[in-house]
């Protein structure tokens, strides 16, 4: 199957920009591109449907800023492309793609985004706070939904929790607490507070870990495994020629009598 490129763009005011002719779903936004150039990202976008602008964002002085985007013809090529590229080596570089956005339209997501974050991921915590006295502390700042402390499978704290609020203020104000060092000391520790931001998945209560296994063997007896010295070393049964009396018919060394030595003044009979 045969893709056509119908033009180059040179600089970003080529691609579209108005509100009839823009569509977001047919733009690709790439990223990590190095210093390659606009005919290498035609090259290797053209694989997946027929480009209208592909263009390389440069600095003043004509080099790269690593990223760059490509418009398709059609929304289906787009998300060809995406699905297909984001994440391969090329080039000796791993690239990412994604749909692309206007500025004012990130920013608004972002900002909607954020307005509904009510999740903190807390960190610094002393290992004897537990879910209750982490919800009572941070209920100063507003109503507290759950406090969670990650623990390993052995039940010891990792020092790191989740906090959820009920509105994004509150959790606000947990967060620039935090920030201006206003934040009180939680069991004599200053707790690290941030915006989740969901880059990480709820805690699972008894998450392994590759120290978790140390934590538990660091509060538990040491085990010393008992060993018991080897049996005695047996030579192996010799030989005995034919005719030759049977092993059980050799007198054993406790029933021989020793030679009659004569006392020292006494003559040896004769």
């Amino acid at each position: 199957m045969e893709f056509q490129v119908v033009s180059q763009a040179s600089s970003a005011a080529e691609l579209p920009h108005s509100v009839d002719d823009y569509d977001p779903r047919k733009n690709v936004y790439v990223k990590n591109l190095g210093q390659m150039t606009d005919q290498q990202l035609i090259d290797t976008f053209s694989h997946y449907g027929t480009i209208l602008s592909a263009v390389v964002m440069k600095n003043e002085d004509g080099s790269s800023r690593g990223f760059g985007f490509v418009a398709y013809n059609t929304v289906q090529q787009a998300q060809t492309a995406i699905s297909m590229l984001n994440g391969a080596m090329v080039s000796g570089r791993r690239i990412f793609a994604s749909q692309a956005q206007r500025k004012e339209d990130r920013v608004a997501m972002l900002t909607e985004k954020m307005n509904k974050e009510t999740r903190l991921y807390v960190k610094n915590l002393h290992e004897d706070v537990t879910d209750d006295i982490l919800k009572d502390f941070f209920s100063d700042f507003g109503e507290v939904l759950e406090a969670k402390v990650e623990r390993f499978q052995s039940g010891f704290s990792k020092r790191l929790a989740m906090v959820t609020f009920k509105t994004f203020a509150d959790a606000k104000k947990a967060v620039i607490a935090g920030n201006t060092g206003k934040i009180l000391e939680l069991n004599g520790q200053k707790p690290v507070v941030a915006f989740d931001k969901g880059r990480r998945p709820a805690f699972r209560t008894h998450q392994q870990s590759p120290l978790s296994s140390m934590g538990a063997a660091y509060h538990q007896p040491m085990q010393i495994p008992v060993t018991f010295p080897p049996p005695p070393c047996s030579l192996p049964m010799p030989k005995l020629p034919m005719g030759s009396p049977s092993f059980s018919a050799i007198p054993h060394s406790s029933m021989l009598t020793p030679p009659h030595t004569p006392e020292a003044g006494k003559d040896v009979q004769a």
